[in-house]
């Protein structure tokens, strides 16, 4: 097995939050231009959580495969369920072990 890294994981964690946060809030202001900066900061913060969204579904980001199994449902699965009304976590785990990986 692997030693993870949990310092990398949680500081991987609080920067996807700030850079989301200071996203959400330069959507509150009155310039266009801020939100639209605001935009940006938001699709950079889901494009760096897809490392985060890859690794646990993996089951590797903490070395723990039930724990790993639930961030992929708080980081991935949840997430996406806001937007489709399928389970998005299930279907990434069999689609991508299917398609990319052999098993």
């Amino acid at each position: 097995m692997f030693e993870p890294a949990y310092l990398h994981n949680f500081l991987r964690i609080l920067e996807i939050i700030g850079i989301a946060l200071l996203g959400y809030f330069c959507l509150f202001s009155g310039s266009y231009l801020v939100k639209f900066f605001g935009v940006v900061l938001i699709a950079l913060a889901q494009g760096r959580s897809g490392w985060m969204q890859h690794e646990s579904g993996h089951r590797s980001l903490t070395g723990k495969p039930n724990a790993d199994r639930c961030l992929h449902a708080v980081i991935f699965g949840k997430e996406k369920k806001l937007l489709c009304s399928d389970d998005s976590e299930s279907r990434w785990d069999l689609s991508n072990a299917g398609v990319f990986h052999d098993l």
